[in-house]
Formats: C-alpha cells, sequence, structure tokens
C-alpha cells in the first residue's frame, strides 16, 4: 500500500499532522519543514542563499521570542556576513541575569545545495519528512526550539541551558559570526563559560544498525574537522599535476594506513565502518603556458558528476581522482613522449567547498608531434577506469592561473598524533605554494565522568529503556569549535584529546544527499531525554 504524502503549505498538512504526533512533535515538524522550505544554502555560497539564511535566523528569532524566549542576535556586517542567534531561557536573559556557567545545545540554520528536484518543498511520507535540512539538521534545531518553549511555559526554576545556532557549518566558515567567535563572546562580553555542550547533529551515518535506534546516540567522541588549502600563482601544467598527485597520494595512503594498522579492533567491532576519512574535494591546476603552441592534438579526461557525497564519508582507501588523472597524463607521455604532452588543466570540484563532492572532474592534455588517429587508438586502448577520454583537434583553452588545492583529513582521536604530522609534511611538499589551514579542530573525546554527560547517559538510558551505545561521531561540527577552545586554554586536555562536547541527534537518512529525510518518531524520545536530563542540571 502506497503511504499519503501532505506536502507542507498545502492544505491537509498540519490536520495530518495533528492526527498522528502529539502536540509537542506535530509543532516541531511543523516548524522543522518551515525551515527546510527557506533554501539558505551556504555551500557554495551565493547572495541568495546568504539572504534566504538572513531570512531562516530571523524566522527562528521571532519565533523564539513570540514564546517568551531571550533572544540575542549577533547581526551580520561586513566582515561578519552571517547572523548567529543564541537564544536562552527568560529568567537567564544574557543583557541582564546571565549564568556564570551553561550547557550549550549546538545547532546549525544552513544547508548544502539541493541535489533533487523540489528538495525545498517538504513533504511528510510515513514517519519521514523529506526536504533538504530535514535530518541536516532543521529537525533537531525545531525540536530544540519547541523544548525550550515548553520548559519557558513551566513554573519554578530553569536549567542553565542556551541554545547557539550558527549560519556557517556547512561551509565551515572560520570567520565570525561562528560558533567559535560565540563561544569566546560569550565568555568575555557576557561572562558566560559554557562547561559541557550538546551538538544536535544528525546521526545519518548509523544506517547499518539493524534495527535502526529509536533516537541518537549519544557520542561522546568525535572525529577532527581539518581542511586545508594551498595556492599558487606560478605553479602550473605537467610538473604541478605531478607535485600535487605525489603528496595526495602520501596523504591518502598515510590514512588508510592508519585506519588499517592503528585503529582499536574493539571500536571497529563496536561500530562498523568507523576510520578516518581522506578526500581531494577541489582542485584547479593551471595550464602550461604552451600547451596550445602549434598543432596540437587534445584529449579530454573526464569523469561526468556522480551522486553527491559528504566529504566526511570519503574512504582513504578509495583512489583519488587527481591521482587518475594523473596516472593517465603519465601513460600519455609516456606513449607520446615527455616533450610532446602539455597540460591543459584540472578542474575539480569548487574552491572551498569543502564539504560535499560528487567525483567530478575535467583534465584537458595537449598532444604534439601525433596525428588524431594515433592518440584516438591510444586512448581507445587505454583503461581509464571509468574515466571518459575524447580526441579532438579543435584548441581547447587552458585553465588559467592561479593552481589551487583542498585537502579535508578527519582522523579518529586514535590517529590524532600521526595525522598532525602528516599535515606538517604535506605542508613541506607543497611549499611552493601559499598554505593556509582553513579549518584545524581537533579530535576529541568527552571523559565518560563528566557529571552533564553522566547524567545525559542516565536520561537516555532511562527513556530508551537499554544502555546508550558508545560510538563515534564520525562527521564535521560545530563541537569542534568548542574543543578546540577547551584544548587551547589546557594543554593538558590538547594533549588527551579531551573536549567537554558530545553529540546527540535524531535518526536520518541521506544527509546531503537527493532523499535526505528525517525519522519523526525520534523527536518524542529526544524531547523526552531533554525533560529528564535539564531535572538533573
Amino acid at each position: 500500500m502506497t503511504e499519503e504524502r501532505y506536502s507542507y503549505g498545502k492544505p491537509g498538512f498540519e490536520e495530518a499532522l495533528a492526527g498522528r504526533f502529539d502536540d509537542d512533535v506535530a509543532e516541531a515538524v511543523n516548524l522543522s519543514a518551515r525551515l527546510c522550505s527557506l533554501p539558505g544554502v551556504t555551500v557554495p555560497a551565493s547572495p541568495e542563499g546568504l539572504a534566504e539564511v538572513i531570512r531562516t535566523a530571523r524566522l527562528v528569532a521571532q519565533w523564539a521570542e513570540e514564546r517568551g524566549l531571550k533572544v540575542v542576535e549577533r547581526t551580520p556586517v561586513a566582515d561578519a556576513p552571517f547572523p548567529f542567534l543564541v537564544i536562552t531561557f527568560a529568567e537567564h536573559d544574557l543583557d541582564a541575569s546571565p549564568p556564570s556557567q551553561a550547557v550549550a545545545l549546538i545547532g546549525h540554520l544552513d544547508v548544502v545545495q539541493a541535489k533533487s528536484a523540489g528538495q525545498f518543498e517538504p513533504f511528510v511520507e510515513a514517519d519521514d519528512l523529506y526536504a533538504r535540512g530535514a535530518t541536516d539538521m532543521k529537525t533537531v534545531v525545531a525540536t530544540f526550539l519547541v523544548w525550550m518553549a515548553r520548559r519557558q511555559q513551566r513554573s519554578g526554576p530553569k536549567p542553565p541551558v542556551l541554545l547557539t545556532l550558527s549560519c556557517t557549518e556547512e561551509n565551515g566558515s572560520p570567520e565570525p559570526h561562528n560558533s567559535l567567535s560565540t563561544f569566546r563572546w560569550l565568555e568575555d562580553a557576557k561572562g558566560v563559560a559554557i562547561r559541557f555542550a550538546v551538538v544536535g547533529e544528525r546521526t545519518g551515518e548509523l544506517e547499518w544498525m539493524d534495527p535502526p535506534p529509536v533516537v541518537g546516540p549519544v557520542c561522546a567522541e568525535n572525529r577532527s574537522w581539518r581542511w586545508f588549502r594551498v595556492e599558487s600563482d606560478g605553479a602550473r601544467g605537467m610538473s604541478a599535476l605531478s607535485q600535487i598527485a605525489d603528496a595526495i597520494e602520501l596523504g591518502r595512503t598515510t590514512v588508510a594506513t592508519l585506519n588499517a594498522v592503528q585503529t582499536p579492533a574493539a571500536k571497529t567491532e563496536r561500530q562498523p565502518g568507523v576510520r578516518s576519512g581522506f578526500v581531494n574535494p577541489f582542485c584547479l591546476i593551471a595550464g602550461d603556458p604552451d600547451a596550445a603552441a602549434g598543432d596540437a592534438v587534445w584529449v579530454t579526461a573526464q569523469r561526468i558528476p556522480g551522486a553527491a557525497i559528504h566529504s566526511a564519508q570519503a574512504k582513504a582507501s578509495d583512489l583519488s581522482l587527481l591521482e587518475s588523472f594523473a596516472w593517465i597524463a603519465g601513460r600519455a607521455a609516456d606513449t607520446f613522449g615527455e616533450d610532446a604532452v602539455r597540460l591543459g588543466g584540472v578542474e575539480i570540484g569548487q574552491d572551498r567547498n569543502f564539504n560535499t563532492y560528487d567525483g567530478s572532474g575535467l583534465m584537458k592534455l595537449a598532444v604534439h608531434g601525433a596525428d588524431a588517429q594515433a592518440v584516438t587508438s591510444w586512448a581507445e586502448g587505454l583503461d581509464a577506469g571509468g574515466i571518459q577520454l575524447e580526441v579532438s583537434s579543435a584548441p581547447i583553452p587552458a585553465t588559467g592561473s592561479p593552481t589551487i588545492l583542498g585537502v579535508d583529513i578527519r582522523e579518529l582521536l586514535d590517529h590524532k598524533q600521526a595525522v598532525e604530522e602528516l599535515i606538517d609534511e604535506m605542508r613541506q611538499r607543497l611549499e611552493w605554494g601559499r598554505f593556509e589551514m582553513v579549518n584545524d579542530l581537533p579530535p576529541w573525546r568527552c571523559p565518560d565522568d563528566h557529571r552533564d554527560l553522566v547524567a545525559l547517559r542516565e536520561a537516555w538510558e532511562d527513556v530508551v529503556g537499554g544502555p546508550c551505545p558508545d560510538l563515534v561521531k564520525l562527521h564535521g561540527n560545530d563541537g569542534g569549535h568548542l574543543a578546540a577552545i577547551q584544548q587551547g586554554a589546557d594543554p593538558e586536555a590538547a594533549q588527551r584529546g579531551i573536549g567537554h562536547a558530545v553529540v546527540f541527534g535524531q535518526v536520518g537518512r541521506g544527509p546531503h544527499g537527493p532523499k535526505e529525510s528525517a525519522r519523526l518518531t525520534s523527536i518524542r524520545p529526544y524531547l523526552d531525554i531533554l525533560d529528564a536530563w535539564a531535572d538533573k542540571l
């Protein structure tokens, strides 16, 4: 039997929610759908996406204020174009009576671009809300807001909880207003220290669990969030391709080896697929200046766009497209001579889009001193591993300067020191370019005896009725900013990889994908766990 579909904004949507869910859950679903209808895209960045994410933040601020909560908005300015919201109970007004220590609920309002038609037209089918942002992470944000509004209406003292909502998580912005700058601002300007944080990121990487969890586990351990970018006005052509491919191979194979030999067996047995990740999401290599000189035969090597992949899901064991391009260029040089082959350029991904890639890209080669038939025969006889080769005698414009490389590494805590050493070595190998660490947020684990974690796990187990799994959150999140601050202030915490934050989300599927959805049956247990936990704070 086909499940009936209810579309947000259409007749019958709210009635369907009221008929299937209790009031709190129905309100959370309705609010999430409303937020999901706004295309606040930050990856890739655009003026339209920025305008929509600002609109999303204002909607949230108005919704919270109408329900008696206090909202402080860090409004956009020229050098900090994204808003940031801090929402508190009225009793903990940051401008009047801020708590000296607080527990933060962390979320974000921005999304990546749609990967299928209609993703900004939310609908409910069976127990799922389908929309871009439904599981990453507007349903959790809506749940946080509904929970705070309900607690505000109750009499008695309020827990020292504040909700922090960034608009820069997906693009990993290192600039204000992000979580890093806001946590520092809270302490410096408001006298509020964050003693513990719950990051509400979706737990979409848990599809392997059978049966699926009723709600996300409390993940006390989290991978890093390290991105670097290299740019050069002088590096170009075949030599740059060779140097970059060698560096990518070093990084990728090193991380793959760490996964194979330095990951505790107990961890992989408990959580299949837990690993450090490595990906080269974008690379632009400028062409040789003399690539188009004379009568060249051109070869284009292209892999067409595939399914969008969250960079944090990347496997270091998978050969990178750049390495494949370098192999093809090397085979051409072997066949026609190094002096005969010139690189017209490489174009993979979008500069600074670290968080999403689809495996597509283009390489242009110019072969001199050979006829088109000879080059065609060579191309047809080459096993290029799914990369399409086309031969043309018509000139193809070369890729211009600068040459740009991006690398994303997200390592397990077990691999922290080795990856930091690897990044230093890659920096040295790429010294011909300007090296920029865009994100350098470390892996961390919250100590099991942290009082707020103990209380949260107890609340989880009371509601779910069983032990809380001890799993690792695999994808990047804003909690890394808090861990970085804590480790920066405490050398011992840095050495041991300690962070006073956990990731606790709901259940969803396909974040960043064409069928992203949130499992709505996980909202009620999530609300109940927050209530039971708050009573212990």
